[in-house]
């Protein structure tokens, strides 16, 4: 029974070629089974669900805000 050779160690630049080729394959991957979104004239690419959830929080306060009457004096 013969020991195989140590497998030698890797460079910088082929871990660098294996990550890419494998980081290609996936992002491929995801874009051909992650349906896109339609793009409008309206679109917000920016807007997030933690701006949405942040928004319904500002509203909420606000029109809990429009029942109390604040009294300027107090200051």
């Amino acid at each position: 029974m013969a020991i195989s050779p140590r497998p030698s160690i890797p460079t910088t630049r082929s871990l660098d070629v294996r990550f890419k080729t494998n980081l290609d394959k996936v992002t491929a991957h995801f874009a051909l089974h992650t349906p896109l979104k339609g793009v409008t004239y309206h679109s917000k690419p920016w807007w997030s669900v933690l701006l949405s959830v942040l928004r319904k929080a500002c509203n909420s306060a606000l029109q809990s805000s429009k029942g109390d009457h604040f009294d300027g004096s107090l200051l």
